[in-house]
């Protein structure tokens, strides 16, 4: 009896350190807006019934509650006044995230739940849900009774907020989405999910271009979503088949994203290549669209816009022989004049976003020639 109590023993510690050291390495969050802080709502307090940032709701609606720090409107743990949570109502549902794993990953996942009205009895818990809509891992659950809701009278007392949590088994690379079911005035909080490894896909690219810089390329790149992203790794080819890196450019580390440049003065051939490989600290990468160079320094590729098809901003680039200013006309393709700017060297950028839908005529005019650009506003 005393050895079968021993083994179930050691069994346990050999579960809880597993979930331990999978917890232990795992501490980078890969949800966004995982506390519910966007859209940041102007008044203390509930109702005020908006969607959700970078979460979708399964059924009915939700209230962003913004929390005074005590009482009715304390918020998980009497949370700092200011700080806001999520308030599902009429609702029997719940709300979810994407992800994507790129490796086989072990997933730690965890949430705040809270019963604020009274007469309702349901079971909280958080499930991973996988792209054939398969659950595949799930938190501890607790069930809520009446017993647990809040006093509707400040000042209180306050529900009892609970943390639930859940390690998975090993998952193979693919899209999941991270759930949590509530119910009708369920409150939720403080939604974390981490990888390990780490193989969650670390970036998003929101633009890439690659122009001439008085012949020399230059690429050009927006980023969003970077997550344990730690470099770009430039990759240039002859052929468009063997790539080759010829520079690194470190990441911001900057969850939103940033805004970067690269100047390749080692290009030599007409026609390349380029690809960003996007590294992240665990070794995992993802690559770009490739895109070709042509490098002809004649009058054809000193002007250039992108991008193309464009939604608000166009970006102009101006790289002429004779450093000069140059006018930029934009017309519908009747001929009909919509507006015109002055373009300096180098490049500059100008906000479409009131044009309608539809193909328009860029027209570059320099003291040596003229240039037009085919341009689709989406």
């Amino acid at each position: 009896m005393i050895k079968k109590l021993h083994k179930n023993l050691l069994l346990s510690l050999v579960f809880i350190s597993v979930i331990y050291n999978a917890t232990a390495q795992c501490t980078t969050n890969f949800l966004k807006n995982p506390s519910f802080e966007l859209p940041a709502q102007t008044n203390i307090g509930n109702n005020f019934p908006v969607p959700v940032s970078d979460w979708t709701l399964t059924s009915g609606t939700a209230n962003l509650v913004k929390v005074n720090g005590t009482n009715y409107f304390g918020g998980p743990n009497n949370a700092v006044s200011g700080t806001q949570y999520l308030d599902i109502v009429n609702a029997n549902g719940g709300i979810e995230q994407t992800f994507t794993l790129t490796c086989n990953s072990v997933v730690t996942f965890s949430g705040d739940f809270s019963s604020r009205e009274s007469g309702r009895n349901w079971t909280a818990q958080i499930v991973i849900v996988n792209s054939s809509n398969v659950v595949v891992a799930t938190s501890a659950t607790r069930n809520f009774t009446t017993a647990d809701a809040d006093n509707n009278t400040p000042p209180g007392p306050d529900a009892v907020w609970y943390n639930l949590a859940g390690v998975s088994g090993t998952l193979p690379p693919g899209t999941y989405r991270f759930r949590a079911d509530l119910d009708d005035f369920g409150n939720f909080d403080n939604a974390f999910l981490c990888a390990t490894p780490g193989c969650v896909l670390p970036v998003k690219l929101t633009d890439f271009n690659v122009l001439s810089n008085n012949c020399v390329p230059t690429l050009q790149w927006k980023s969003a979503n970077e997550v344990n992203l730690k470099q770009f790794e430039i990759e240039r080819s002859d052929d468009g088949i063997t790539f080759l890196k010829v520079g690194t450019v470190p990441a911001t580390g900057n969850f939103n994203g940033g805004i970067y440049k690269f100047n390749d003065n080692t290009q030599l051939n007409k026609i390349s290549f380029y690809r960003l490989r996007m590294m992240d600290f665990d070794g995992q990468f993802k690559n770009s669209a490739v895109l070709k160079f042509d490098k002809n320094c004649g009058t054809d590729n000193s002007f250039s816009v992108y991008p193309n098809p464009v939604n608000d901003i166009l970006h102009f680039s101006n790289y002429n022989s004779t450093n000069t200013d140059v006018i930029v006309k934009i017309s519908s393709t009747t001929g009909k004049f919509i507006k015109q700017v002055i373009v300096k060297t180098g490049t500059s950028t100008i906000d479409v976003s009131t044009l309608a839908k539809g193909v328009y005529f860029v027209t570059f005019i320099s003291n040596e020639n003229a240039k037009t650009i085919k341009v689709i506003k989406n």
